[in-house]
């Protein structure tokens, strides 16, 4: 199993400049450009399964419709503490597994897919009981899509093995702007550098977690 946190960055490591902001508002004012949407497809094809928070998949509102190279739909993995709405557009997508991770269990709703689980973790580390689960259906190769809080648990847990990030060419200078990683973590982690590209003022830079 391999667990890889693919994100991108403000030169001052913020991730959006408000909630609810999606890859189209960071495309339109240059947070991201197309290499980087290029690279995120990319490893999307190659993925089991995508690991987000709640905030993430409501700020788009949507599911990548793509297949991975086995010929499926990646599961997406959604940490949320009370359930997502019916006004969401990607209940609607019927072609995606969607699991949810909470605190304890949620209440059924008619509106979830087929393919709709809830698991709860109750008093578990939250990022092992989730890679545990996934383990046990043989789903290996993991994408962390953030944002901070869902990063951060991961981190704490020594669990990210690979960094997948692009450095944006701006400075956002909010207090209130989401971070890579937030809030704290209880440990400092080490990367190494594997590889590093440049497209345009973007910056693409790819690690290992030391661990």
């Amino acid at each position: 199993m391999h667990l890889t946190n693919i994100m991108a960055s403000s030169l001052d490591g913020k991730i959006s400049t408000s909630a609810l902001e999606s890859d189209l508002d960071r495309k339109q004012y240059g947070f991201i450009n197309e290499d980087d949407q290029n690279l995120l497809r990319n490893e999307v094809s190659l993925a089991d399964a995508m690991i987000v928070g709640a905030q993430t998949v409501r700020a788009n509102n949507q599911l990548f419709e793509l297949k991975n190279t086995s010929g499926q739909y990646p599961s997406w993995v959604i940490f949320t503490r009370n359930g997502l709405g019916q006004e969401h557009f990607f209940w609607k997508q019927k072609h995606a597994q969607i699991i949810l991770v909470s605190p304890t269990k949620l209440e059924k709703k008619d509106y979830w897919t087929d393919a709709t689980e809830n698991i709860a973790y109750e008093q578990k580390p939250p990022g092992v009981f989730v890679l545990n689960y996934l383990q046990s259906k043989n789903l290996q190769k993991l994408l962390l899509f953030g944002g901070g809080e869902i990063n951060r648990i991961f981190y704490n847990e020594n669990l990210v093995d690979s960094l997948l990030l692009t450095i944006a060419p701006m400075f956002i200078g909010k207090s209130s702007a989401s971070q890579l990683v937030d809030p704290e973590l209880a440990s400092l982690v080490h990367f190494d550098l594997i590889s590093l590209q440049a497209s345009t003022n973007h910056v693409f830079l790819k690690y290992n977690v030391k661990k």
